[in-house]
């Protein structure tokens, strides 16, 4: 396997195939690189992917608030402070939180307020005590307060819905805090959270007192969510190569068997191309891993008016597995592991015969996550998003004509490596304006398979350049926006895009003879205007005008795009969600 290097290499035209000479002689008439059918590796990349487990942030838990007392009676001057009973926090760091009110003459009803602000330190710290005001002769100034720092009592299940498991949701709460703990509103939230996670469950949770004194009971109300949610959708966000407008639907099924499990099934469709994903996962064991199977299927043929003489057609099929732990659940951090593997049989033909048949096999590991500002951040409301992965896999083209013709030129065929990597911020500004920004790319340890390349063009990459234009082994792209919301139901945004390609990892004698003028390596940028709208709960709008921002390289003699199309583009969706 070809070790990493930071250094990019570069992208090739597809190869002429020699043993074709059909479809050779077609492929020649193009001259240009952005003239280059899609084969099916491109148009399986640019399917829609599974929606991924995005974390569930339930809202802190906290005591509730002492009761107030009427500000009357004797005042005392407190000279300081002695606390009793604290373990979690030393009686120093405690004391300390207190300093702004010695010196002064205090009431009763100011006395106990000291110990509510105690209360909530102890919150913030992550945990939860009770600080009483003991009956008391205050000698010398000196007040005496009296911690009692919680531990968790017991645990009650409110079940509400046929699905749930109770002993399940009981074991996963046990395990990020058990019984006799201490009270760690994080490792609380952290399970609250985890089980939000999990298809067709809704969890929260209240706090009772216990039989000891220091004893908090735990009651989680746990409540089924819908068995099933629908989607249906239209765009023109498809390959122009097998048709830009693109129908979709899928349907999941949420925790059918109270196993916290999940199924779904996808569908796109466009003038060209039919792609169907299933998709089957449940929870393993209880401490949040989720193990995964999946299939896919992709059938296409060209209707782009350029390539017509070639009647290109094929297919991709796919299985896979997939695995998931959430490493932090925080309320101000997540992070998470993923892990997968593929294995993809692609197979593109023309009016020549077949012109490819290969497997691809892939493995990942990934880490993504989020950071959400603390009060002592150098920034404050934001989230800093971030994520890497490393892929390793195997190409094994069986076509002899594309595989003499790949030894001969991007030397595809067999192992491969690439590493992936993703930066984000989203920074509100202010309650209606905010700033989003993010940075991913990849490198590539040697020229890579269609399915495993970086495409720069479409919706989500430059806005300005049709799907799947300037497509490298190596790249990185770069969005910015900046965003208002009139209201809850209409937002708009202003953005620009950039990114830059390399279209061979490893370039070789001859690899640009057809196109002279192409540089291994180039940029796109583009800039324009978004627009969303939810007239319904259940509906989502959304409109983008997008066009480029200095020329590209990869045009065609004719100087348009891979879409046969120079100028400004329009993105549009519309997404139904039952």
């Amino acid at each position: 396997m070809t070790p990493f290097k930071t250094t990019y290499g570069a992208l090739t035209p597809l190869k002429m195939l020699p043993g074709v000479a059909g479809f050779a002689a077609v492929l020649m008439a193009a001259p240009l690189h952005a003239q280059t059918p899609p084969d099916a590796g491109q148009l399986l990349r640019e399917q829609p992917k599974a929606p991924s487990v995005v974390p569930a942030t339930p809202a802190p838990i906290a005591p509730a608030a002492p009761a107030a007392e009427p500000d009357a009676g004797p005042r005392v001057l407190v000279k300081g402070f002695r606390i009793q009973g604290a373990l979690l926090i030393s009686e120093a760091e405690l004391v300390a939180q207190l300093q702004d009110v010695v010196g002064k003459e205090l009431s009763f009803r100011q006395l106990q307020g000291t110990a509510s602000h105690l209360i909530a330190y102890y919150a913030q710290k992550g945990y939860l005590a009770r600080v009483v005001l003991p009956p008391q002769d205050v000698k010398d100034g000196i007040v005496v307060l009296q911690v009692v720092e919680g531990k968790r009592g017991s645990l009650r299940i409110d079940r509400q819905g046929e699905r749930l498991d109770s002993a399940r949701v009981e074991r996963l709460i046990d395990g990020r805090l058990a019984s006799g703990d201490t009270m760690d509103i994080a490792r609380l939230g952290e399970a609250l959270n985890i089980l939000n996670e999990q298809p067709g469950i809704e969890a929260k949770a209240a706090l009772a007192p216990g039989k000891g004194e220091a004893e908090i009971d735990l009651v989680v109300t746990a409540a089924d969510k819908p068995l099933t949610n629908y989607s249906l959708g239209i765009n023109n966000q498809g390959s122009v190569g097998t048709g830009k407008e693109q129908a979709n639907g899928s349907i999941s099924i949420n925790n059918p068997t109270g196993s916290f499990d999940a199924a779904s099934l996808m569908l796109n469709a466009s003038q060209g191309a039919t792609f169907g994903r299933a998709d089957y996962s449940r929870a393993v064991g209880d401490g949040g891993l989720r193990l995964g199977v999946n299939a896919s299927r992709l059938d296409y043929r060209l209707v782009q008016s350029t390539f017509a003489a070639l009647r290109g057609q094929g297919s991709a099929s796919t299985v896979g597995l997939t695995a998931s732990y959430p490493l932090a659940r925080r309320e101000d951090f997540n992070l998470s592991f993923t892990a997968a593997a593929d294995g993809k049989q692609l197979i593109d033909r023309t009016v020549a015969g077949e012109t490819g048949n290969r497997n691809v096999t892939v493995a990942s590991l990934g880490l993504d996550g989020y950071r959400v500002d603390g009060p002592d951040s150098l920034l404050s409301g934001g989230i800093t998003r971030f994520g890497t992965s490393l892929v390793v896999g195997n190409s094994d083209q069986r076509n002899r004509a594309a595989l003499t013709a790949d030894r001969a030129g991007r030397q595809v065929q067999g192992g491969f490596s690439k590493l992936g990597y993703s930066l984000g911020r989203l920074q509100s500004l202010t309650e209606t304006w905010s700033i989003d920004a993010g940075l991913r790319g990849q490198f590539a340890g040697k020229n890579l398979d269609s399915t495993e390349r970086f495409s720069l063009g479409g919706p989500g990459g430059v806005r300005g350049y049709p799907v799947g234009e300037a497509s490298g082994d190596e790249g990185w792209l770069f969005n910015a926006s900046l965003n208002y919301r009139m209201n809850d139901s209409v937002g708009l945004s202003t953005f620009v895009d950039a990114g830059g390609i390399t279209i061979n990892r490893r370039t070789w004698a001859g690899w640009n003879a057809g196109t002279p003028g192409l540089s291994n390596s180039y940029e796109l940028a583009g800039a324009g205007f978004g627009f969303d709208w939810r007239p319904s709960k259940s509906i989502l709008i959304n409109a983008t005008l997008a066009g480029p921002l200095g020329s590209n390289p990869g045009r065609d003699a004719r100087g348009r795009d891979s879409d046969n199309d120079t100028g400004t583009r329009s993105w549009l969706s519309l997404t139904a969600q039952f």
